[in-house]
């Protein structure tokens, strides 16, 4: 049975006073959600673990400490794909994106989002280990990806920071899980800065964006479990996608694939959709 969850409580979105709190005081957000210890930090936030005191389950809490106008929008963007035309349920580990119980207040006057936790590890910590992984394993991962970012453009959102930052996967069970939401946007809008090597040309000029920034992203996050880590940081932006893509480790026709979808022009990249049967045709071909 699916834990009940209400609607983003918006008289937590209201200004506050966002100074870090004590850490050595248990602070209790919500009025059920028990905050744990930090487990990491970001440009304009610090994500601490927390424990739902009904379920019993181990969440996350983001803690925005300079931008309240970034948690509204990350909350709204999670509370969308979270909750409409699906039945929530926590228990179920599978969904492949990150789902929130809302936007709460702590008792130490901060305002936290709080989600799932994502099991396994980040692709980055993974490629940072691994080097790189094998083709078949990448495509795998890279399919179910698309999975993913098809569900998001069914919401008719664009998630607009696909890296391997931002993917769990969980090894042992091979499922993945899009986290972090706060450069989302409506397809049609215009979009948010995000991280550069992986933005499609259209996003970094902050022009309107839909699927097909999210197919630039999700291609070279491919690229790069298969180059290995930060491969092509080495290079120039511009001269990028011809050397990576030539790259040993990609046979022909999957660069042939990855040109299609890592276009620079929009109108002649490939859709989800198009990426997503491509991917699933090379990996038949390479088992």
């Amino acid at each position: 049975m699916g834990v009940q969850i209400g609607r983003v409580d918006r008289r937590a979105l209201a200004p506050v006073d966002i100074s870090v709190s004590n850490p050595g005081r248990t602070v209790i957000i919500g009025g059920r959600f028990v905050r744990g210890g930090e487990i990491g930090s970001g440009g304009n936030g610090v994500v601490f673990s927390v424990t739902d005191r009904i379920t019993g389950i181990s969440l996350v809490a983001k803690q925005i400490r300079t931008n309240l106008e970034a948690l509204k929008a990350e909350a709204i963007a999670n509370y969308q794909l979270t909750y409409l035309g699906r039945k929530v349920d926590f228990a179920d580990t599978s969904f492949p994106l990150t789902r929130s119980y809302g936007v709460k207040k702590g008792d130490d006057g901060n305002v936290y989002l709080i989600f799932e936790r994502a099991s396994g590890r980040t692709l980055h910590e993974i490629i940072g280990e691994r080097k790189r992984l094998p083709l078949n394993e990448a495509l795998d991962i890279a399919i179910k990806i698309c999975d993913a970012l098809i569900i998001i453009k069914e919401e008719k959102m664009v998630h607009g920071d696909i890296k391997p930052e931002n993917i769990f996967y969980d090894a042992r069970t091979g499922a993945i899980k899009i986290i972090d939401f706060g450069q989302a946007v409506l397809s049609g809008e215009k979009g948010k800065k995000a991280t550069l090597l992986f933005s499609s040309p259209e996003q970094t000029r902050q022009d309107k964006v839909d699927e097909k920034a999210d197919v630039f992203s999700a291609c070279l996050t491919l690229v790069e479990l298969l180059n290995g880590k930060n491969g092509f940081l080495r290079q120039r932006r511009e001269q990028m996608i011809n050397a990576e893509f030539t790259s040993p480790h990609i046979p022909r026709d999957l660069t042939d694939c990855l040109y299609k979808a890592a276009h620079p022009f929009h109108e002649q990249r490939s859709t989800l959709e198009q990426l997503r049967a491509g991917l699933i045709e090379l990996r038949k071909k390479h088992s």
